[in-house]
């Protein structure tokens, strides 16, 4: 029996903002509109346009842009054989596709071209905190390249820190990091 080791994907629509429509508990099914396969750019200039792009408006994801980019993900493309828009070696097709939004994360499912919902709880926060993970590392990492130190410390007082601060009630501490020059003479004393 051949190892298939299942990948996720998490398409995290519009982090700070929710989509247009709502599910109002799990395991609710929405059912996509149909994708359409005639768009307004060719691929060619999808191709040069494209970049990472950081900075989001707080506009909504539609129902109709939602179900073209996962149809564009992983939907069906050939109904008599199941063929999807992006190949699979084998026809195995590992991907599953998970959207997360405010009212709760949802599972794709191609055959069938909708959305499960999976929790209702909004997870946009972890992933977030996620994020963070890689920008603590790109620090630390920088930190040794300038021949300083540091830890990161998760454990501490979230409220002492954000009055100390000053931070406003829209914003948590999540980590503390101290870079500084290595002190060799207290390490030498534990």
């Amino acid at each position: 029996m051949a190892y298939r080791k299942l990948l996720t994907v998490l398409l995290a629509a519009q982090l700070l903002a929710g989509l247009a429509w709502a599910a109002d508990k799990v395991n609710k099914t929405i059912q996509l509109p149909e994708p359409k396969i005639i768009g307004k750019m060719s691929i060619e200039e999808s191709i040069f346009r494209r970049r990472s792009q950081r900075s989001f408006l707080p506009n909504q994801l539609t129902l109709d842009q939602l179900s073209q980019l996962l149809w564009a993900a992983q939907g069906i493309t050939d109904k008599t054989w199941g063929f999807r828009a992006a190949p699979s070696s084998g026809s195995l097709y590992p991907l599953t596709i998970y959207v997360v939004k405010s009212d709760g994360v949802f599972r794709y499912v191609p055959d069938g071209h909708k959305l499960v919902q999976t929790s209702a709880e909004d997870i946009r926060p972890s992933l977030v905190r996620a994020s963070l993970g890689h920008v603590a590392e790109n620090i630390q990492l920088e930190a040794v390249s300038l021949g300083l130190v540091s830890v990161p410390v998760g454990a501490f007082w979230d409220d002492v820190v954000g009055k100390t601060l000053n931070l406003p009630d829209t914003q948590d501490p999540f980590y503390i990091i101290p870079v500084g020059y290595y002190n060799a003479s207290v390490a030498d004393e534990k």
